[in-house]
């Protein structure tokens, strides 16, 4: 039986465990209903030892692309028929695409996804000093993405100093730092999972400065304490659902051809999380 079912609306969806709290669907069908085009997109649990059957079964459905969530975006980089250099070079993929000729190919669009976020808030990359908190699957799509965009020098941040040479070790402008150099950068990103629904700050707020754009992949909540901290220190902030918002319209522009509204796509998850705020809070 096919995980997908035999609805041909099916377009795309986004794979992972759990998927429950994903704002992807939202964002998703909200492009889908803007353009008035007949598409669904959905969310599918998959368990890590039924993943290679999932991708047959999105082949054989007919699905345009899968959007790959943790923790499984370095295993479908080891499942892909072939990976683009931002897949190859982080050794992740949470974007798969379904050519006609059947072949599934990889691609990340976090990094990307996260310098947008930064550009939009009118941070400049270009020969700028960054500071990078985490060396997971996401910090080393965001390092290589800076690369691409400019950035002279970044420091990698990480409890795991083995970690952090590793992702250190993707470019030549990057190495492993610590919390001192925030002082001298323009950029900060928390590329970890600290934070997500709770009060807890990567970092300490006197690292902090009014000179920093500092963004936060963490989106629940919105605003993160860490993000709190930054603003209180003067700093531009970016939250982590205008990097989900601009990655997630790379992903449709990969599957599609098409780069869609990321307004459309940040207004729905905002709407989607007022939903969810507003059902919580009846219980």
């Amino acid at each position: 039986m096919n995980m997908f079912g035999n609805d041909k609306s099916i377009k795309a969806a986004v794979v992972g465990y759990p998927t429950t709290q994903s704002l992807s669907p939202a964002m998703h069908n909200a492009v889908f209903q803007h353009q008035n085009l007949d598409s669904t997109y959905v969310a599918v649990d998959v368990a890590v030892e039924k993943f290679s059957e999932m991708l047959n079964d999105a082949r054989t459905a007919g699905l345009r692309g899968l959007s790959v969530t943790m923790p499984y975006k370095e295993l479908a980089y080891s499942l892909m028929d072939r990976c683009d250099d931002r897949a190859l070079e982080s050794q992740s993929v949470n974007t798969v695409m379904f050519e006609t000729d059947g072949q599934m190919i990889g691609t990340n669009t976090d990094g990307d996804g996260a310098c947008a976020a930064l550009m939009h808030h009118g941070a400049v990359i270009q020969g700028a000093s960054c500071v990078v908190l985490g060396a997971g699957a996401t910090a080393r799509s965001i390092v290589l993405s800076l690369t691409r965009s400019g950035a002279s020098d970044i420091a990698i941040v990480n409890r795991s100093e083995e970690n952090a040479q590793s992702a250190a070790s993707l470019v030549e402008q990057a190495r492993v730092g610590n919390t001192g150099d925030i002082a001298s950068s323009s950029i900060l990103i928390n590329a970890t999972s600290v934070g997500m629904g709770n009060q807890e700050s990567p970092i300490s707020p006197y690292h902090l400065h009014a000179k920093l754009t500092v963004l936060d992949v963490v989106y629940f909540p919105l605003e993160t304490v860490f993000l709190h901290f930054a603003r209180q220190a003067g700093a531009t902030v970016v939250d982590g659902l205008e990097m989900l918002a601009q990655q997630a319209a790379l992903q449709q522009l990969a599957w599609f051809a098409r780069m869609p509204d990321v307004g459309v796509m940040r207004n729905a998850a905002l709407g989607e999380l007022s939903r969810r705020s507003r059902l919580n809070g009846n219980k």
